[in-house]
């Protein structure tokens, strides 16, 4: 079983998407923020990390970042609604610096499953 961390803080969106994921068969670990993401990252191998961006203390680049320094070859995806720029600002900077998949919210249930099926078979 594929196994999947979700960082989000915001606790109804977070709780979405693990019961998404675990409906469609995958073992998901849940991040509250950036601080508990990257202490998970170093503890477990994921086969896909989705992050939101946008978070306090320590956000989603932050995360990627993280992620790439613990493997390289990280398969990540980002999601945003946006903040103070569009949402589309924020991905492709994620996408800059190592998401392989970036994602808007809010999004369609289907398309994401998609993205994270598509996202975990990169490279192999």
């Amino acid at each position: 079983m594929k196994k999947i961390l979700v960082v989000e803080d915001d606790p109804i969106m977070r709780e979405t998407i693990q019961d998404i994921l675990s409906f469609n068969g995958y073992e998901v670990d849940c991040a509250k923020g950036g601080v508990d993401a990257i202490e998970k990252i170093y503890d477990t191998n994921y086969d896909l990390i989705i992050t939101d961006l946008l978070m306090p203390r320590r956000d989603g680049y932050d995360v990627i970042h993280s992620a790439i320094g613990q493997n390289p070859n990280a398969r990540i995806m980002a999601i945003s609604g946006g903040g103070s720029i569009s949402a589309n600002e924020y991905l492709a900077m994620a996408k800059d610096i190592g998401a392989k998949m970036v994602l808007s919210k809010p999004f369609d249930v289907d398309h994401f499953i998609t993205m994270v099926r598509t996202t975990i078979e990169l490279d192999k």
